[in-house]
């Protein structure tokens, strides 16, 4: 798999097409995250080289190692001893084996005369039909230099800053073996590395070489921002002016905030304005002090216009490029402008604390009682403020179960009857041997073989 951009070098906001080959109908991931990233932590990107690794700890052989002589394995054209791998992609030779082979491997021991196990297959590992998958794909990084500035002030307001750009998943066309992503560059000041990984049923795994994208503009502004702030205190931002035009400019710097956020020392106001000189090839930081009083997501602004004149320089501007515009020369044309607006999390201010809430509780009791196997009741009572109960009976017999106020025959209790009639049926009656209340056919419902379990339930005066 191999992946190429139709440019290295580009403003945020231009469109980006990411050109991706790989063997027909394959399965290819690609990734473009900024470079950031890779500077916290490296050596977690996948390479030929890990691959290759991996599959030298699943070799069972020796040495890739059997003698040439061993009829079942060999290398054409060379001795039995293979060289160490010396470079990232050493298998250029072809590798053959026959069908004994597998078996010899696991240890078996084959006894046949059907079966014919010399059918030798060649291009089976790493021939030269597979390596492509794997060809590094390089490419050269022309960077271009901006011949002349803007002589317009852009319009493109800078919110999106990811730190994954690009993170998708497709299957490669099975005519051409192509794709190709149309992508929006973000808004981040940054060079963004892609990359790809693709999956065949055929070739097998292949890794595409990094792309490299360098999102630049020669005039812009950023705000470096705390990972949170807390709600009530008061924090100062700065804002770096960054100057690569070749001329020295003068810049007047407008930052904004929404409800929510005050600036400190200037009550009422929803804009300052600051005004920097800023040589070529230069920065120069401002700041600002912010109140937050909200809770959540709190966005800050700020638009800068850069014009390129005589106010900041007296000993006057020298333009490193000969052929540069002559608007730079009229303050009223900006010869550079942006627009950014970054967010940041307002927590609430105290200390993070656990309460325990003590809680009284009567748990759920659990009464194992077993009856004689003759009609004879055993009297449980039932503990106090319960508002309902779930019992369970294990018979092989009909079981007799009576609800009763006293620990004796009453006119008023309950009795449930399961398997009774000779395993027949099951009813609920208002006394002891009276009246079925409510009454079902279940024949068989018991077994003298085994105990069998029922669930019982009494709830608000509904049994179930």
């Amino acid at each position: 798999v191999s992946l190429t951009l139709s440019t290295n070098n580009s403003r945020p906001g231009d469109a980006v097409d990411i050109k991706v080959k790989a063997a027909k109908g394959s399965c290819v991931c690609v990734s473009t995250v900024d470079k950031s990233v890779y500077l916290l932590r490296n050596g977690f990107q996948l390479t030929p080289g890990q691959i290759f690794q991996e599959l030298s700890e699943f070799d069972v052989s020796d040495v890739y190692g059997t003698g040439k002589d061993e009829g079942h394995f060999w290398w054409p054209g060379m001795g039995s001893q293979r060289r160490r791998r010396s470079s990232l992609f050493p298998w250029h030779w072809d590798i053959t084996k026959d069908a004994r082979f597998a078996f010899t491997e696991t240890g078996l021991i084959v006894m046949t005369d059907i079966v014919s196990l010399n059918h030798r297959q060649s291009g089976g590992m790493y021939t030269d039909e597979a390596v492509p998958a794997f060809q590094p794909h390089t490419g050269t990084l022309v960077g271009s230099s901006y011949t002349r500035m803007a002589t317009r002030t852009e319009k493109r307001k800078r919110t999106f800053f990811p730190e994954t750009w690009v993170w998708h998943c497709f299957n490669v066309s099975d005519v051409t073996g192509e794709e190709q992503l149309h992508v929006e560059v973000p808004d981040s000041i940054t060079t963004w590395i892609t990359e790809a990984i693709g999956i065949s049923s055929e070739k097998g795994l292949g890794v595409a070489g990094q792309a490299h994208l360098k999102a630049f503009k020669p005039f812009f502004i950023d705000f470096t921002l705390p990972y949170h702030v807390i709600r009530g205190e008061q924090v100062k931002i700065p804002l770096t002016v960054y100057n690569y035009l070749p001329v020295g400019v003068e810049v007047h710097v407008k930052i904004t905030i929404p409800k929510g956020i005050k600036f400190v020392g200037y009550p009422g106001k929803q804009y300052l304005i600051r005004k920097l000189c800023v040589a070529s090839g230069e920065t120069k930081p401002t700041s600002a002090v912010f109140a937050f009083t909200d809770l959540g997501q709190a966005n800050i602004s700020a638009r800068a216009l850069a014009f390129a004149g005589m106010s900041c320089f007296p000993e006057g501007n020298t333009f490193k490029n000969k052929h540069a515009d002559d608007a730079y020369l009229e303050k009223k044309v900006p010869a550079g402008s942006d627009f950014v607006r970054r967010s940041l999390m307002v927590e609430p201010e105290g200390l993070a604390r656990e309460y325990t809430y003590s809680v009284f509780f009567c748990p759920n009791e659990k009464i194992q009682i077993s009856t004689p196997n003759k009609f004879e009741y055993q009297y449980v009572q039932k503990p106090q403020r319960m508002t309902h109960f779930d019992l369970t009976v294990k018979a092989h017999n009909d079981a007799h179960i009576a609800l009763s106020s006293g620990p004796h025959d009453m006119a008023e209790m309950i009795e449930i009857v399961i398997g009774g009639q000779q395993n027949s049926r099951t009813w609920i009656s208002t006394s002891k041997m009276g009246d079925p209340v409510s009454s079902a056919s279940t024949s068989s419902v018991l077994s003298w073989d085994e105990f069998r379990a029922f669930w019982i339930s009494w709830k608000n005066g509904v049994i179930q």
